[in-house]
């Protein structure tokens, strides 16, 4: 049986690929939304904000680098603070009802779940291969 560090690297490659791809196609399009000088709202701020985020990791996952590891971290650490500005968000407006704001937490918890079972799969897989990152 191959160890680990002989399998082919297709996911780090893949994933390093489309995380750059994404940072820098979200980079390009607040540019051009900035340039025709129309504003930054919602989801695309946000994006634009986690953009560098998206660069830097793909960089580390493409290029089996040892932070790479550590950026499975911080993404975790991200969807949990998304979960915790949701959660205050949908608390703080006064113009949800206790059903919208049961419905909007639970999703925001949902999301949250799933997105720390993918990071964590990530994880498990990185430090398997930790021996190859320079």
């Amino acid at each position: 049986m191959p160890t680990t560090q002989s399998l082919p690297y297709r996911w780090g490659r893949f994933q390093g690929i489309v995380s750059f791809a994404i940072g820098v196609f979200v980079v390009i399009f607040a540019v051009v939304i900035l340039a025709t000088g129309e504003k930054l709202e919602g989801q695309m701020f946000s994006l634009t904000v986690l953009s560098p985020l998206f660069i830097v990791s793909g960089y580390a996952f493409f290029r089996r680098k040892r932070f790479a590891v550590t950026m499975t971290y911080v993404w975790m650490g991200m969807a949990v603070l998304l979960l915790l500005i949701g959660v205050l968000g949908a608390l703080a407006n006064a113009q949800f009802t206790g059903t919208q704001r049961a419905a909007d937490i639970t999703a925001s918890v949902f999301q949250t779940a799933i997105a720390l079972l993918f990071w964590g799969a990530c994880c498990k897989y990185y430090r398997r291969r930790r021996l190859e990152f320079k």
